[in-house]
């Protein structure tokens, strides 16, 4: 058994083999071993009520061969690839039991804080494990490659990590940061500031369904998951220049928005603020370019708005200059970097007064404010002022992410008929809000042109508008009669009944 600091890089990788073969080029193994193979099978655990995960502890069951340990860590200090953890272990056995156990500090520490509530298996790590140490003159240090993979308890596969660890051993500390600039000149290593542990939480949580017990901030934490990764996706399609990738992470990034507002008062109010401007600046960036490709797609096909199409067209190539220039941005890798770790760590930023209250007490409630909200903004309707249609739409969509949040807690019945009629709503808002966009953007064009364009240019772009608002006059219509069904009584009883399942 050992009570020690663990100070360690982390390091995300593609190639493993490549890897290893690059540490034997940037430290010969001389006269010392070869990688030594060996598989690790990891069981993380905790209480039901996740009591280790909000007092900041790691707790894992490892098996190596015939042995056992119990490890315990807590996450001391993290900049960058360079962890500093706090470590506690112990000799186990494969029986998630402390009972079962040799007598051990780690034993009684998990003890102490579990008190009597049984240990639940959250995941499991199967990992295919390449180590040799490095010899340097001033320091001793151990280089692990590992594959991971990710299963759930009953041994579904979830993903894989792949990754590299060089962990110290002895001698002076600043051999890791000496040994931390060879690794990363290369370009084979990103630096990983998550824990394997908090990587596969985030794994996890994405897929994990609401329950109307979670406590809340740990049900934030699961629905900002799901989010997160489909933006993480898209945004390396987006990258690869995938247009219908981009809608999709701006989607994406609007729902991990309306999460934030849902589960407001979960978390501390300062990262509250912070995730959610950080949020927004991105929303900004991809929402410029998305915009410009909604304009484009609207003009027709005729030859005289020619060159409304390469102004418009020109005004997308520089938004999306700017968007990848910001998604390439140490402010943006720093970013995601801090939402990984901030979905992967139960109980991080949980507010004081939220931190024992679950969904259930929450949700039902959040639905129905935010469907008052929706009538309020009903009643300043007015069809002759497009202007008033724009608050009803946002109001709309925050109905609808509300309900798709708790969609996990709710009968599917009600919440289909009333969710169909809410995305009904958003695509006649949507279809008008677009063409009053297109066609503010269209005569400010035309403003901005010098007095010598060409008239079939002027006729052109000018029927364009025309076109424009005949079909936003149709689209408020269809708004303002989809409107009348959405603050109907069947509507609103159906929310109550979802509201009320929700608490029973």
């Amino acid at each position: 058994m050992s009570h020690r600091e663990e100070l360690e890089l982390k390091y995300e990788v593609d190639d493993l083999a490549a890897t290893a073969a690059t540490l034997d080029d940037l430290f010969p193994r001389g006269e010392g071993p070869d990688w030594q193979h060996s598989s690790v099978d990891d069981l993380f655990f905790d209480t039901p009520d996740q009591a280790l995960a909000m007092s900041g502890i790691g707790a894992r069951l490892r098996g190596v061969g015939e042995r056992w340990t119990v490890t315990l860590k807590s996450t001391v200090k993290v900049k960058g690839p360079r962890h500093l953890r706090a470590e506690i272990e112990g000799a186990a056995t494969e029986v998630l039991d402390p009972a079962d156990w040799p007598a051990s500090p780690a034993r009684e520490l998990l003890e102490e804080v579990a008190g009597p509530a049984p240990l639940l298996p959250r995941f499991r790590l199967c990992q295919q494990r390449r180590e040799r140490e490095l010899w340097l003159t001033d320091g001793r240090l151990m280089a692990s490659v590992d594959d991971v993979v990710v299963l759930t308890v009953d041994g579904r596969e979830l993903g894989r990590l792949r990754g590299l660890e060089v962990e110290f051993l002895a001698g002076r500390r600043r051999t890791l940061r000496r040994v931390a600039k060879r690794i990363e000149s290369t370009g084979l290593a990103r630096p990983e500031p998550l824990s394997k542990m908090q990587l596969a939480h985030s794994l996890v949580a994405a897929r994990q369904r609401l329950e109307a017990y979670d406590l809340l901030a740990e049900a934030g934490r699961k629905v900002l998951s799901r989010h997160l990764a489909t933006m993480l996706e898209r945004e390396a399609a987006v990258k690869a220049g995938d247009t219908l990738a981009l809608k999709q992470m701006r989607v994406a990034t609007r729902r991990m928005r309306s999460a934030w507002r849902v589960f407001d008062g979960a978390y501390r109010r300062s990262e509250h603020r912070r995730y959610v401007a950080q949020l927004r600046v991105l929303a900004r960036r991809l929402g410029e370019v998305r915009d410009l490709e909604v304009l484009i797609a609207g003009l027709p096909a005729e030859q005289a708005i020619k060159p409304l199409a390469e102004a418009w067209r020109s005004e997308r190539t520089q938004a999306m200059e700017r968007l990848l220039a910001h998604l390439g941005s140490p402010g943006h890798a720093r970013f995601v970097a801090d939402f990984r770790f901030f979905v992967g760590s139960p109980g991080a930023a949980v507010a004081r007064q939220s931190a024992t209250t679950p969904v259930r007490d929450v949700a039902g409630p959040r639905i129905l404010e935010t469907y008052t909200e929706l009538l309020r903004l009903g009643r300043e309707l007015d069809p002759a002022d497009h202007a008033t249609f724009h608050g009803l739409r946002i109001g709309g969509k925050r109905l609808r992410y509300a309900l798709e949040t708790f969609g996990d807690l709710l009968p599917p019945e009600p919440m289909t008929r009333c969710r169909s009629r809410l995305i009904a709503l958003q695509d006649a808002l949507g279809e008008l809000n677009d063409c009053a966009v297109a066609a503010d953007r269209a005569e400010r064009w035309l403003s901005a042109q010098e007095t010598d364009l060409q008239l079939d240019v002027r006729a052109a772009v000018e029927a364009h508008v025309a076109r424009l608002a005949e079909q936003r006059e149709a689209a408020a219509s269809s708004a303002v009669r989809i409107w009348r069904a959405v603050a109907s009584p069947t509507f609103q009883q159906d929310l109550e009944a979802l509201a009320a399942a929700v608490g029973r």
